[in-house]
This record gives C-alpha cells, sequence and structure tokens, in this order.
C-alpha cells in the first residue's frame, strides 16, 4: 500500500510537470529526488515512480469502480451508480462487480483510495455509535 506522502508527492508533481517543457520538467523533478534524499524515511525512489504512473494512468484514462455486494446490482443501479461517480471523478468509469457472501447487504464501491461503504453492516455500526452518543 502506498504511503500517503508518497501518493501526495506523486499528485504534486503531476500536477506540477503538466506544463513543463523539458528543461524545466528536469528541474522539477530534480527537487523531488533532493527531497526524497534529504528526509529520512521516506519511500524509495521505485514507490514514487510507481505511484507517479498511476496518477498518471487516472489522470488520462478512464478509471475502474469496484462494487462489492451480496448480489448483482440491478442494471438501473448500475447504470445510476456509473453516472454519479463519472459525474463525482468527471472521467469515464468502468464498474467492475465483486460478490461477496459477507456482505449482508447494501454495497461498497473503491475508486482507488476513495471508498463509498453503504452496506447494512456498516450502517447498523453508524446508527449503533449515533444511539451510544445521544
Amino acid at each position: 500500500m502506498t504511503k500517503p506522502f508518497t501518493r501526495q508527492l506523486a499528485r504534486a508533481l503531476y500536477a506540477v510537470a503538466q506544463d513543463k517543457k523539458s528543461i524545466e520538467l528536469d528541474v522539477v523533478i530534480g527537487r523531488a529526488i533532493a527531497l526524497l534524499r534529504a528526509r529520512p524515511g521516506i519511500p524509495q525512489t521505485q514507490e514514487l515512480l510507481a505511484e507517479l504512473e498511476r496518477v498518471h494512468r487516472e489522470e488520462t484514462a478512464g478509471i475502474r469502480a469496484v462494487v462489492t455486494s451480496k448480489v448483482p446490482l440491478s442494471h438501473g443501479l448500475k447504470a445510476e451508480l456509473t453516472r454519479v461517480l463519472e459525474h463525482r471523478f468527471k472521467k469515464d468509469v468502468d464498474v467492475d462487480e465483486v460478490m461477496d457472501d459477507s456482505v449482508l447487504g447494501g454495497f461498497r464501491v473503491r475508486v482507488g483510495d476513495f471508498i463509498i461503504d453503504a452496506t447494512l453492516t456498516t450502517q447498523i455500526k453508524e446508527l449503533t455509535k449515533h444511539l451510544m452518543n445521544a
């Protein structure tokens, strides 16, 4: 799993590098490498490069959403979920379904690090927490 700092650094580098020419890009990358070397405990360059590639794929292509539920989604629900996710992420979304018998009801959506947990188990936990604090 990618550490949050690595993901943030990769996203920042990608954002800065998008509009740069070759010489400017070398400066940006050089500063990033200097930052990595200067701070002990920061993930290695390979992890950062892998994360940069992932960010680039996310930014230039459609994205993949994984929906986990007990039963397959109806065509209408899948279409509506796709529409909502495309609106949220401003990209084409490919929805893959995973059936999981441990899901009592509802569904969980994962798009990269973004998660929508609308499972019955989570809703019961949230209700219990709310009632305990009331």
